[in-house]
């Protein structure tokens, strides 16, 4: 009799434990709600905010067709972490430090591509630190990449873009091609 009680115990802790441990059917309002969200988003209507759209008209003006003009350019698509120099952990944290900075312009040979002049616009607004801006400047340099720094104004002078950019040689082609 007491062999007959232990197994209906036990037959009874089975069938608990089967129902409990049982994989209950989703409804399929629960099942999408499991899916991973897809967030919604409102489109841009501009890729750049008015400060850098002026600064791009100017130098759209300026570079006439000497360069092609890029913006906002993950530093990281520009530079990598010098080869053999770290090992391969220093390697990924050098480039993942640099591919969260951007440069506001790039300037690039028009046929080849390759990369000519970074600027970068100093804004007050952007809240962006001088060790973020010196960073890139810095990864810049021992890439061997030239970096233009331009301060925000509400219009710009085209001579003195050009004079920074392409030096004093541009300029005085510019006075004898008019003359």
């Amino acid at each position: 009799m007491l062999l007959l009680i232990l197994i209906v115990f036990v037959a009874a802790v089975i069938l608990v434990i089967s129902l409990v441990t049982r994989t209950k059917q989703i409804p399929i309002d629960d099942f999408q709600s499991s899916l991973p969200m897809t967030y919604q988003y409102d489109s841009r209507t501009s890729i750049a905010n008015p400060e850098e759209l002026e600064f791009y008209r100017a130098l759209s003006i300026v570079v006439k067709g000497r360069d092609v003009i890029f913006t906002k350019v993950s530093a990281g698509d520009l530079m990598l972490p010098r080869k053999g120099l770290y090992s391969s952990g220093d390697r990924q944290r050098a480039y993942n430090k640099l591919s969260r900075k951007y440069v506001d312009f790039v300037l690039c040979d028009p046929i080849t591509l390759e990369i000519r002049t970074l600027i970068q616009l100093d804004n007050d607004k952007k809240k962006t630190s001088n060790e973020t801006k010196n960073y890139v400047e810095k990864a810049a340099k021992t890439a061997g990449l030239t970096t233009k720094r331009f301060c925000i104004e509400k219009s710009y002078d085209y001579d003195e873009i050009e004079k920074v950019l392409y030096g004093e040689h541009a300029m005085l082609n510019k006075m004898f091609a008019t003359r």
